[in-house]
């Protein structure tokens, strides 16, 4: 069996400066151990602080003598020991996560207790799953066990791009609590504004737009805020404390703004004793240990419904593959996570052949048992796709829209080839259509965006770097961006469009975002399969898209 890992033989100034890939082969099963293959595992700010040594809970499972790292994942069980088939806790197929921290979820496989792994219902969204436990569970216990909170109060929090801020949001919401969420200055502001108020953030701010409201503004406004939910400490602590009301609590639970624990918090005679103002640390591990396993367990079980009946939504992640370029994405995850000048999805590995979800809910349509027309639209297609299998079901619509998605990659457009598929992709990250982005990004790569970190920075939205991405690529992004979040694109961004583009191109900016919008939403709802892997698939692309290819290399020779 060929597995791997990421590992590190030590802490470093850097989080992936001592991290290594290894290949490995699982050992042999023992009493009551279960072998696990790893679906999808997170990248989360306490695995950077692991890295960094500043995290207090260390990895428990090592190879060749280093750390395996990784908290928090969603695996399926491959095969168990005949004792655990006894006990019948757990069989193969079961979908689990981890039970408690440090199991090392950064690899493919892993041979562990029973114990240590709790089956959960196959409905669970699985990028939902791998991040239960770091991430959905603090959110809850901030508000459950931290402050005692009624219906209308207000929580104030920073680091809210974040995945803990986010599913806080979600319960705060269920609670019929309100947020004020707040975030570091930065250019792409309006757009986490939207993205952040979409998911339910009642107030999204800037720390400089905190700090130039004054204290005790939104008190005068008549919002009791009681509770503030700091993961930053410093500066950023401070500013949040002085919006509390009376008898409020503050929590502090990370460090990112400090990550070597060297600076403080202001803390005033007005905040401690006329204002009579709680001051906490958070342990997850403590809390946690305040519950017995069969508590958790229930707890764990709980979050998994209410993901299951759409109460609780994964906040936007980038989905990649497992791989050893894994280890280059980490290094720019964390660089964001430490610096906290972007806006970026938390990355996400999967492996289990890219099976992040795998429900289809349409049958797929086999051209053999077809109707000629509907036959006929599919055997003229480069590649077997299930998409447009599941497209067949419509076999009225299917033929035209054939011919019309087809005019979308036609090299005869006044959209160069590179402008197309940061239209498609931009719209793919947008809308979290996994499938749509795995089929396209291989055609990106034989068009010029060949690397793991120009397809990183697309699927994010930063396409500030000049030596990537030109002005047209940026403006395409913003139209794309302004039609998944508003509807409608901007006058502003409309005339700079005309201007830049020309009328052809920008029409034919927002007519591909209309197909492949309409194609993202028709996935997800149908719960599409990822496709097999096709043999020789990139020399296929080149072939196929030989003349946009050529095309493309002359329009840059322009430039």
């Amino acid at each position: 069996m060929s597995a791997s890992a990421l590992a590190f033989d030590k802490v470093g100034s850097t989080p992936t400066e001592n991290l290594h890939f290894h290949h490995f082969d699982p050992p042999d099963l023992q009493h009551n151990e279960v072998l696990i293959e790893m679906i999808a595992a997170p990248v989360n700010p306490q695995d950077i602080m692991v890295l960094l040594g500043r995290y207090p809970v260390s990895p428990s499972f090592k190879i060749y003598e280093e750390s395996i790292p990784g908290y928090d994942g969603v695996a399926r069980v491959a095969s168990v020991h005949p004792s655990v088939l006894t006990n019948g806790t757990l069989k193969p197929g079961d979908l689990v996560i981890p039970t408690r921290h440090g199991v090392g979820t950064w690899r493919t496989h892993a041979v562990l207790p029973a114990n240590l792994l709790l089956k959960i219902s196959p409905e669970v969204d699985c990028r939902i799953a791998a991040v239960l436990r770091m991430g959905v569970t603090p959110a809850y216990l901030l508000l459950e066990d931290m402050a005692v909170l009624r219906p209308g109060d207000w929580i104030i929090q920073n680091a809210a791009s974040g995945v803990i801020a986010q599913f806080v949001t979600q319960f705060a919401q269920i609670r019929g609590l309100h947020t004020i969420s707040v975030v570091r200055d930065r250019e792409d502001i309006e757009q986490l504004r939207a993205e952040l108020q979409s998911r339910g953030a009642d107030i999204v701010i800037t720390q400089s737009e905190l700090e130039a409201k004054g204290a005790a503004s939104f008190e005068k406004e008549g919002k009791r805020i009681m509770l503030a939910l700091d993961a930053v400490f410093g500066h950023s602590g401070s500013a949040l404390a002085t919006q509390l009301s009376p008898d409020a609590t503050y929590i502090n639970y990370g460090s990112l703004g400090d990550p070597q624990g060297t600076v403080g918090i202001q803390i005033t005679q007005q905040q401690l004793f006329w204002k009579q103002i709680t001051f906490k640390n958070f342990r997850l591990t403590q809390c946690l240990g305040m519950r017995s396993q069969a508590q958790i367990n229930d707890m764990m079980t709980w979050f998994g419904e209410l993901a299951v009946k759409g109460f609780l939504q994964i906040p936007r992640v980038e989905t990649v593959q497992w791989s050893e370029s894994v280890i280059d994405l980490i290094r720019l995850q964390s660089e964001d996570i430490l610096r906290g000048s972007k806006f970026t999805s938390k990355i996400m590995a999967s492996w289990d052949n890219r099976e992040v979800t795998n429900r289809h809910l349409l049958p797929y349509v086999d051209a053999e048992s077809a109707p000629p027309e509907v036959a006929a639209a599919l055997n003229t297609l480069p590649f077997q796709r299930n998409i447009f299998k599941l497209l067949a079901n419509a076999q009225v619509n299917f033929p035209p829209f054939m011919k019309l998605l087809a005019t979308c990659w036609n090299p005869d457009l006044s959209l160069r080839s590179s402008e197309y598929q940061v239209t498609v992709l931009r719209t793919a990250s947008l809308l979290d259509a996994p499938y749509e982005w795995d089929v396209n990004e291989p055609v990106a790569r034989v068009l010029g965006f060949d690397t793991d970190e120009k397809l990183h920075l697309i699927r994010i939205g930063d396409l500030s770097n000049t030596q990537f991405f030109t002005p047209r690529h940026r403006l395409i992004s913003q139209m794309v961006f302004q039609l998944v979040h508003d509807n409608v694109v901007s006058e502003a961004t409309m005339r700079q469009a005309i201007e830049l583009l020309g009328n052809a191109a920008t029409m034919e900016v927002m007519m591909i975002h209309g197909v492949y919008s309409m194609l993202a939403r028709i996935m997800n709802s149908v719960r599409i399969d990822f496709d097999p892997p096709i043999p020789g698939l990139e020399d296929k692309l080149r072939k196929y898209n030989a003349v946009a290819i050529q095309k493309e290399k002359e329009a840059a020779a322009q430039d």
